[in-house]
């Protein structure tokens, strides 16, 4: 395994070493490459895909929330209850 390890490390050392030699090249082929319109709409499908999926339910709005907070009761204003989180600093 270490003659993959081996040939994997010089690979990686002559692809540095030419992205290094031909730094503008480089830069140019990704700059067209990262426009493609397919490769776009490739990466923002990936991104709708990744997005957090908002349900009816667990949607907040201002106006729910400003609903919810009529609906809290008063709190100690010291934190001394349970679950409080003590925080340090100011």
């Amino acid at each position: 395994m270490a003659s993959l390890e081996t040939r994997w490390v010089k690979h990686r050392y002559a692809q540095e070493r030419w992205k290094t030699m031909n730094r503008e090249r480089y830069l140019q082929q990704k700059r067209e490459l990262a426009a493609r319109p397919s490769y776009l709409e490739h990466r923002r499908a990936m991104y709708r895909l990744r997005r957090p999926v908002r349900s009816v339910v667990n949607e907040t709005t201002l106006s729910t929330w400003k609903d919810e907070e009529d609906d809290i009761e008063a709190t100690d204003e010291d934190g001394n209850r349970p679950g409080a989180c003590r925080w340090g600093g100011a």
